[in-house]
């Protein structure tokens, strides 16, 4: 397989876009220095009339800012959400379990019996929002401007795609380098939707680009500024016709802010950025539902294994053995978060509970005898440093990593060295492998097994953590899986990649942080898909607005 380490930046930088900051679902301490009210308007509350497809506008919020509208550039989930939108890609993901469908070709891929080809035909009915019949060589020339133009998410395809070419009109043909069976997964991502060429021109990124901006989605993105993002129905869109005849979507400065508005029904839902103590408050809000989310952030240690002491593999197992995810859940974050023990989130083909099977519950003797073994003794500790970025991932995690330092110590034979840093200087301090334990987030770049492993088993991986020297055999492994299209192989292949992460102690997977979604009375979800309770929102952390409306009230 290819260099995965700019799959390591890319995603850090990603999560960092993000902006969660979504603890438990509990009433604020009131020690907290953070504190939410809500205030109560006069505005009238939403009609409860019959929904009616096409006739509502939808007004969504967030607190999460345009980063780049330019599909061959955008790194956020918010931007992905807006742009899958409006140019829909050749594979799509259903709202809910995520199924990968067919979007704009006529069915799934046909892939050549080496696994180098894959090729893919468009439906004939594709149009863009202007009238605009896209061709395949129009596509063709999206794809070759995400490889020639080198944005930020250009490697989802530079690094997998050699070439492609449309043999005639209806016809994509993708080359790859290697085999990769997860590459269908790929095409649904946003740097393989094709864009206008009026729009996007081949030559340069446009970040923001002036609208209409046209797509062959269900939607069009007719203006957009700091504050506010207004999409309306593309008719010329193959598929069904919109739910709603407009959507707005209000950017806000605060959690605070946007759940004052969800209250006095200036906004129909909240969604990414709303942090626990506005959840909790909205929870108690009559019409309002708080749902968490069935996705979410993976939270872990980067273990660096070029520093001494977390150099010594020994010295590794021990920190896993002193490591009591549940204590901190409860004595700090609890709510929505809850424990992981595997680099791979419950869900995802041959997750396993790698951690928990190799260490099972904290034991402080074996951690003890395990130091004693690396040669540390009371007069002679292991020296560790321990960083984390204490703005970034919300205030409980400050709380949650003083439990984690005397956690490591508890033995008596460690020492830790606690250090915040802000985020600009954290991120690089990480990447050039500063500390020996970092605390981070990760969601997938792509919704795969592969996507949760292999940026921390190759290339070396994150701040040290993947120097696999030692084990050759995970890498080994990890290549089959990334390139074996028999899915129970793969699983079982993934399940022994994780055995030999958790052995290694790559990283120490600590826990999930589910993200809140909230809503009025006046939403209405389809109830075909998985996770209605959470407006179709699942571990693709992807809203798909053709699955939810509002009940009409004539806005």
């Amino acid at each position: 397989m290819q260099d995965m380490r700019w799959l390591v930046i890319l995603a850090v930088l990603l999560w960092g876009c993000t902006g969660s900051t979504t603890p438990g679902l509990t009433a604020p301490d009131e020690s907290s220095t953070t504190t939410t009210t809500l205030t109560e308007t006069t505005t009238p509350a939403s009609s409860t009339t019959t929904f009616v497809a096409g006739s509502s506008v939808l007004r969504m919020g967030t607190v999460i800012p345009i980063d780049s509208l330019d599909p061959a550039d955008a790194l956020t989930f918010g931007d992905w959400e807006i742009l899958l939108a409006v140019n829909e890609g050749l594979l799509r993901r259903e709202p809910g379990d995520g199924a990968l469908v067919p979007g704009i070709a006529e069915d799934l891929p046909e892939m050549s019996e080496d696994g180098l080809t894959y090729t893919f035909h468009l439906r004939s009915d594709v149009v863009f929002s202007d009238g605009t019949i896209l061709t395949a060589p129009m596509y063709v020339e999206s794809i070759e401007r995400v490889m020639q133009l080198g944005g930020r998410n250009s490697d989802l395809v530079s690094l997998y795609v050699s070439r492609v070419e449309a043999p005639d009109d209806m016809t994509v043909v993708f080359h790859l380098k290697e085999r990769i069976a997860f590459f269908p997964t790929l095409v649904a991502t946003t740097p393989y939707s094709p864009t206008h060429p009026d729009v996007y021109p081949v030559d340069e990124l446009v970040p923001f680009p002036d609208t209409p901006i046209h797509g062959v989605g269900p939607w069009s993105l007719v203006d957009y500024s700091e504050s506010e993002m207004v999409l309306e129905p593309n008719p010329q869109y193959y598929g069904d016709p919109a739910t709603q005849s407009r959507i707005v979507i209000t950017t806000f400065e605060s959690p605070d802010d946007m759940a004052n508005a969800l209250v006095g029904d200036h906004i129909d839902f909240g969604w990414r950025g709303m942090d626990s103590q506005a959840a909790a408050l909205l929870s108690e809000s009559e019409g309002v539902t708080v749902q968490v989310v069935p996705g979410g952030t993976l939270h872990f240690l980067t273990v660096n294994h070029g520093l001494s002491p977390t150099d010594d593999p020994v010295v590794r197992q021990a920190i896993a053995e002193l490591i009591d995810r549940e204590a901190i859940l409860e004595t700090v974050l609890g709510g929505a978060f809850v424990p992981a023990f595997s680099p791979v989130p419950p869900g995802y083909d041959g997750s396993s509970e790698s951690f928990l099977e190799s260490y099972g519950e904290p034991d402080i003797t074996h951690a003890i005898g395990l130091l004693e073994e690396a040669g540390y003794t009371d007069v002679n500790r292991a020296e560790i440093e321990l960083a984390y970025p204490p703005e970034r991932f919300g205030p409980e995690i400050a709380a949650a990593m003083e439990h984690l330092e005397l956690q490591i110590e508890s033995t008596g034979l460690v020492e830790v060295t606690l250090t915040s840093q802000p985020w600009n200087t954290y991120v690089g301090d990480v990447v050039e492998g500063t500390y020996n334990l970092a605390f981070l987030g990760w969601l997938h770049d792509f919704p795969d097994t592969y996507n949760y492993l292999a940026p921390f088993v190759l290339a070396g991986g994150l701040g040290g953590s993947g120097e696999n020297l030692e084990h050759p055999e995970m890498v080994d492994m990890l290549t089959e899986a990334g390139m074996t299209s028999d899915e129970t192989q793969r699983a079982l292949l993934y399940g022994d990649v994780q055995s030999l992460f958790a052995e290694d102690v790559v990283t120490v997977p600590l826990w999930i942080d589910h993200p809140y979604i909230a809503y009025r009375d006046t939403v209405v979800a389809s109830a075909q898909f998985d996770y209605p309770q959470s407006l179709n929102v699942g571990s693709t952390m992807l809203l798909d607005f053709r699955s939810i409306g509002v009940q009409s009230d004539n806005r």
